[in-house]
């Protein structure tokens, strides 16, 4: 960080002391960072473009984050869309879509997602859907049923389809590009166990 900052000097730039901060993500605890004698803050996670990145390499708080900002989503459209009379359930089922699931599934295209995970979009999901189309635990009526009136994928179906997707569009970017490097990269020298949590658990 010291020679960075000295980098910084030759073309009249000044680090912010107080707006810089560091995490690490190394799982133990590292010395600490300091730039020209001043120690920067150390942070367990921060917002990045939308995205939390924590220092312990899991999703559960990027994941929360996202499920917390889609519920504000739906219960702020609830009078002007989910309860109004004149809209039909094409019309509540397609602004569900774009103005809560995409604000949900916002960055899913890399998660690295368990089976608990899944569950929780989908203890999530359905229920928005039953509360768009005005049905009760007491109707006694499935999850398919639900689905398949509203036109809608599961949570793992959908996971499924924006992944393919994101790959299709790093399969076509040129040679050279950051994203597809990692991509390939891991591809050829990572491995992969059996895990009772991966997210190949199929749920409706």
């Amino acid at each position: 960080m010291d020679r960075f900052s000295a980098a910084c000097s030759e073309f009249a730039l000044i680090i912010n002391i107080k707006k810089t901060v560091v995490m690490h993500q190394a799982g133990s605890a590292a010395s600490p960072v300091m730039v020209n004698e001043h120690v920067l803050e150390a942070i367990d996670q921060f917002t990045y473009l939308g995205s939390t990145i924590s220092s312990d390499l899991l999703l559960d708080k990027e994941f929360q984050t996202c499920i917390v900002k889609a519920a504000t989503s739906f219960s702020r459209l609830r009078s002007r869309a989910w309860s109004n009379k004149y809209l039909t359930e094409r019309t509540k089922t397609r602004v569900y879509q774009c103005c809560v699931v995409s604000v949900l599934l916002y960055g899913s295209e890399a998660w690295s997602t368990y089976a608990r995970h899944e569950r929780e979009l989908k203890a999530f999901h359905m229920p928005c859907l039953r509360n768009i189309l005005g049905i009760t635990w007491r109707d006694k009526v499935t999850n398919e049923a639900v689905l398949a009136r509203t036109g809608s994928k599961s949570m793992f179906q959908t996971l499924k389809l924006r992944r393919l997707r994101w790959l299709g569009h790093l399969r076509r970017m040129p040679d050279g590009r950051l994203p597809k490097d990692i991509l390939y990269s891991g591809l050829s020298a990572g491995s992969s166990g059996r895990d009772d949590h991966c997210c190949a658990s199929k749920m409706s």
